[in-house]
């Protein structure tokens, strides 16, 4: 399957609800992978989400979307 060849296609908006340490380790593969693009987190403690933004180079989001 070739992923490349049609790059008029319309960009997948996938979601990870994630907890804990392993939020970390897939935002790892997924930046690594160079496949997909982090484009905000959120959690609770605003020091832990300032902290993944900073790592993962997108925004904070200030209050949970669910």
């Amino acid at each position: 399957m070739d992923l490349d060849r049609d790059r008029n296609t319309k960009p997948v908006y996938p979601a990870l609800a994630l907890m804990g340490w392993w939020s970390d380790v897939l935002a790892d593969v997924v930046k690594r992978s160079g496949k997909l693009e982090i484009v905000a987190g959120y959690t609770r403690s605003e020091q832990e989400r300032q902290a993944f933004a900073a790592t993962y180079g997108c925004r904070a989001e200030p209050r949970s979307r669910a």
